[in-house]
C-alpha cells in the first residue's frame, strides 16, 4: 500500500491554507497602508505630516509614490 494519495491531499490542503494566509496578509498590509496614509493626510501640522510621510517612505521603501 502507498500513502501517496493521502500525502497529496494533505499537501493540497496546506497549499490552499497558505494561499488564504497570503491573501489575508496582503489585505491587512493594504488596510494598514490606507490607515497610515489617511493619518498623514489628516494631520493638521504640515511639519508633522512631512515627518510622518518621510518615516512611512523609509519603512515601506516608497518615495514619491514609486517603489
Amino acid at each position: 500500500m502507498t500513502t501517496e494519495p493521502f500525502e497529496n491531499k494533505t499537501r493540497g490542503a496546506q497549499n490552499s491554507d497558505i494561499e488564504k494566509l497570503k491573501n489575508v496578509l496582503k489585505y491587512q498590509e493594504l488596510k494598514t497602508r490606507e490607515h497610515l496614509l489617511g493619518r498623514i493626510q489628516d494631520e493638521p501640522d504640515p511639519a508633522r505630516a512631512r515627518a510622518m510621510a518621510e518615516s512611512y517612505a523609509l519603512i515601506t521603501g516608497t518615495f514619491g509614490g514609486r517603489t
